[in-house]
């Protein structure tokens, strides 16, 4: 089965998330230290933030292949193959590829 991966990543105390099969089923969720953009202007931040997102790759990996996809002002989606390779689909900012995201929908709505 297909899996996905969604995160409400808050800023504050705590992260929020959520994997679904295909059929739309909930499969497990949980709840991760805070996320915020503002953690990745500094090494330590960066440091943490991916030290978060390893240890919750490792847990949601028990349940078969999994793709993530985030989407508020901007979007991104990502998956790591068989072989620990990080493939990744936008996330580079509304000029050049954020399809999906509030910024894009916004644009969109005012065409």
């Amino acid at each position: 089965m297909r899996l996905g991966l969604g995160i409400d990543a808050g800023g504050g105390s705590q992260s929020r998330w959520a994997l679904v099969g295909t059929d739309q089923v909930l499969v497990a969720d949980g709840s991760i230290a805070g996320l915020s953009a503002l953690q990745l202007a500094s090494e330590s931040g960066l440091r943490k933030v991916m030290g978060i997102l390893s240890g919750l790759a490792i847990e949601v990996s028990s349940y078969g292949r999994v793709a993530a996809v985030h989407a508020g002002t901007g979007s991104i989606a990502g998956f790591v193959d068989r072989t620990a390779q990080f493939h990744r689909a936008g996330g580079r900012g509304g000029i050049l590829d954020d399809g999906g995201s509030g910024y894009w929908i916004t644009v969109e709505a005012l065409r």
